[in-house]
């Protein structure tokens, strides 16, 4: 009796291990788990503030074709704000300019990056399932096994203004990317379990 209650028991313990499964099995919940991951760490929609450098000065004599309609949405929608401040050249004349900088609203957007230049950003990806997954194989270029999971998300959490018009015509790139809804991931195996390539690169 006490032999078939001692099997009966590593049996349940045998089930309770599996329906847990491991971190390093692939299967979409793991694959989700790892992608989710990675999504957190990205902002779902950005659009650029022209010019290499920020806060951007323009001479007020040489307005930019391209500039001009994009940071007039951006100030019209209170992101940017400007003032009045003069741009020297070379040979030391100064000319009358206009400085762009982030207003009080748009410091909760701002994104700047290593080279000066910068993005106002807003929302958040949210994974909604995997599509499939190719069997997990050994690449010979990083020494690791890695599988490509489609799948699907919604991006939720986006600031109001995202919502203008005037914004979608000067941006109209960017916002085509925000009808998307499906992407696809690498994912490698470490000893912890499986990690998006993006969050493995930063990590090794």
């Amino acid at each position: 009796m006490r032999t078939i209650m001692k099997l009966a028991a590593v049996a349940a313990t045998a089930l309770v291990v599996a329906a847990c499964g491991s971190p390093k099995d692939a299967n979409k919940a793991n694959f989700s788990k790892a992608i989710q991951a990675y999504l957190d760490t990205q902002p779902a929609f950005c659009v650029d503030i022209p010019g290499s450098k920020f806060p951007l000065v323009l001479v007020d004599a040489f307005p930019h074709k391209y500039y001009k309609p994009t940071l007039e949405a951006l100030v019209e929608l209170g992101l940017l704000g400007t003032r009045k401040t003069e741009e020297e050249l070379p040979g030391g004349k100064k000319l009358p300019a206009t400085e762009y900088l982030a207003t009080k609203l748009g410091k909760q957007y701002l994104v700047t990056g290593k080279s000066g230049s910068a993005k106002f950003c807003t929302g958040k990806y949210k994974l909604t399932g995997i599509d499939n997954f190719t069997e997990p194989a050994q690449n010979q270029w990083v020494s690791a096994t890695m599988s490509q999971a489609a799948f699907q998300y919604e991006i939720t959490d986006l600031a109001e203004w995202t919502q203008s018009a005037k914004l979608r015509a000067v941006y109209e790139r960017e916002f085509k990317e925000l009808e998307k809804n499906q992407d696809k991931a690498v994912l490698i195996l470490t000893n912890e379990g499986w990690i998006h390539e993006r969050l493995f690169n930063d990590k090794s």
